[in-house]
């Protein structure tokens, strides 16, 4: 399936399925997902790329594909639903990138989350994100939100002191079981 709007695109509570492969969404003006949400076999792609404040994206339904979701939009993305495919990547050329605190990203091993404003910020946490650390890249001025946005230096340092948490319990642990208790008459 493959669309290019002059205007704004809007999906509803109805699923949009596209069983063959490619998704792609084109838009002049914003895209709004709704909780129905995407789903393709292929690629997913959804772009609202024209020079205008009103070129936004928005995500309240979940984006679901057996390749990669890449949404690109001019202005700002708002990510209120769980994104999950090989490769994801965001990216807006002068906004902002929001996401819910349920909202998460998955891939499987191996695939790759990017998330880039290049003239904005990025407002995430670490739970945002399942099976790869992310790449997030925006601009070099103040950071979104307070005490909410995550940099990938955070992330990986979360992962890095669970992993010595557990390997500290591990070591802890006795290698062979206590006896049982006798039994007593």
């Amino acid at each position: 399936i493959q669309i290019d709007a002059t205007g704004g695109l809007v999906t509803t509570a109805a699923p949009v399925s596209a069983n063959g492969g490619l998704l792609k969404l084109t838009a002049h003006s914003p895209i709004t997902i709704g909780s129905g949400g995407l789903n393709a076999t292929g690629n997913m792609i959804l772009s609202a790329m024209t020079p205008s404040p009103a070129s936004a994206i928005r995500l309240d339904g979940p984006l679901v594909a057996g390749g990669t979701v890449a949404v690109d939009a001019h202005a700002g993305i708002i990510q209120n639903a769980s994104i999950s495919g090989q490769n994801i990547a965001l990216a807006t050329s002068t906004g902002n990138i929001a996401v819910a605190g349920g909202a998460v990203s998955t891939v499987p091993t191996g695939g790759s989350i990017s998330y880039s404003a290049v003239a904005g910020t990025i407002t995430s946490t670490p739970v945002n994100f399942a099976g790869a650390t992310p790449t997030l890249s925006e601009s070099s001025g103040t950071r979104g939100g307070t005490g909410s946005s995550t940099t990938t230096t955070d992330i990986a340092n979360s992962i890095a002191k669970t992993t010595a948490a557990l390997a500290d319990d591990k070591a802890k642990a006795p290698e062979t079981p206590p006896p049982a208790p006798a039994e007593t008459s």
